[in-house]
């Protein structure tokens, strides 16, 4: 794919992986569906590179992380926090005028992604001085704070913005399986707040079928990142193929952040005449079909449901966080080889959910499934809001 199209209406795209990879996957998805009818251009941090190749042009920002208990912003090139905000701001207004952008698509914000209140806010300052449209792209699920006065606080900034900027809030989710008020708090659900659904972002292109014969045993597959979770995922994956007969291979697609403990290169041995082989995934990972398996184990984020949903392969989802525990529980409600399990289940549970769901070899209710082709949704419901000539285009390229 070439970055840009034979089309004059281009979209500039904003987002960060400040709250993990994950969201990088999501933006980078959407992006590849928008490039197929706009020019695209993206401003993120560094790490984003790899994810964007050949799907547009992107400006690279100053790269940001949070600490681990999320409580301070520290810039990754050593350099102060402070600085790097400065640098961001300077190079998200080039940004704006080199893309000209006909609409302009930030993910999260003002919902969420508030560190980087100044730089958003001056893009969105820009958009109005040029009557640019503006969309939010947000998820299936939002945990928002509870405390009441920060509540209060939280919610009034959001209208503010939302209202001062005519922003359109898309939410990749399905209507059918999750409801509004799941994406953006319940006291805005009567707010008027103008909300679109373009389905769920999933894989464009689905895996092949298990190929694996069951003289030789079938194969469990399992994604995880690094940290604690990764390591509670893998711990409930390796549990599984010691106590279902039927699996011989253990493939772990993990990232580099993740490695093993002595605990945990002991427990492989402990898988008695069964394999365990580690794939280190690369971003490309995130577009290829999925590789054939016969059942999955997989933490309740995003975009690794959407993949598993995709496949109709039996799949257990460990939901660590409130988060994932409400996708894995809301997604489960429908699809039927879908179990949810707790990351400290004991193996004879594991064992007896995955028999449970192994039984159901089509667990999608073909009446009503799942939108999981969000990215083209967007870029659709874009192509026809943007269908009007841009006032925007024609001002800056003057």
């Amino acid at each position: 794919m070439t970055p840009y199209v034979n089309n004059n209406k281009n979209i500039l795209f904003h987002f960060d992986s400040l709250w993990g990879v994950g969201h990088l996957v999501r933006s980078a998805r959407l992006l590849n569906g928008l490039a197929d009818k706009f020019n695209c251009h993206a401003v993120s941090g560094h790490q984003a590179k790899s994810f964007l190749r050949d799907i547009c042009t992107t400006t690279y920002l100053p790269q940001l992380s949070y600490s681990e208990d999320y409580s301070s912003l520290f810039s990754v090139d050593g350099t102060s926090v402070s600085e790097s905000l400065d640098i961001r701001l300077e190079l998200c207004a080039k940004s704006f005028y080199q893309a000209k952008p006909d609409a302009l698509i930030v993910e999260m914000f003002p919902y969420g992604r508030h560190a980087l209140w100044q730089e958003i806010m001056a893009i969105f300052e820009l958009c109005q001085k040029y009557s640019v449209p503006i969309y939010t792209s947000l998820r299936d699920i939002y945990i928002y704070p509870s405390e009441k006065n920060q509540r209060e606080q939280y919610l009034d900034n959001i209208i503010g913005v939302l209202n001062k900027f005519k922003i359109k809030t898309i939410i990749h989710s399905d209507p059918d399986f999750c409801s509004v008020d799941r994406a953006i708090p319940v006291e805005l659900v009567d707010k008027n707040i103008n909300c679109i659904f373009s389905g769920y972002v999933g894989r464009n292109k689905l895996p092949a079928p298990s190929c694996v014969t069951s003289e030789d045993g079938k194969i469990l597959r399992t994604a995880i990142g690094g940290g604690k979770k990764g390591v509670a995922v893998y711990k409930a994956a390796l549990t599984l193929l010691d106590n279902a007969k039927e699996f011989k291979i253990l493939y772990v697609h993990c990232s580099q952040g993740f490695s093993l403990t002595n605990d945990m290169k002991k427990s492989i041995r402990s898988v008695s005449g069964k394999e365990v082989r580690f794939v280190e995934f690369s971003p490309e990972f995130a577009f290829r079909p999925l590789p054939s398996s016969d059942g999955w184990v997989v933490s309740g984020g995003y975009n690794t449901v959407m993949d598993v949903l995709s496949t109709g392969v039996p799949s257990l989802i460990i939901g660590l966080d409130q988060e994932q525990q409400t996708r894995a529980k809301l997604i489960s409600s429908k699809v039927t080889n879908i179990g949810v399990i707790d990351a400290n289940a004991s193996p004879k549970i594991m064992a007896n959910t995955w028999d449970k769901i192994k039984l159901q070899s089509d667990g999608i209710d073909l009446n009503s499934p799942p939108k999981l082709d969000g990215s083209t949704i967007t870029a659709d419901l874009l192509e026809k809001e943007l269908s009007y000539d841009s006032a925007m285009h024609s001002c800056l390229s003057q």
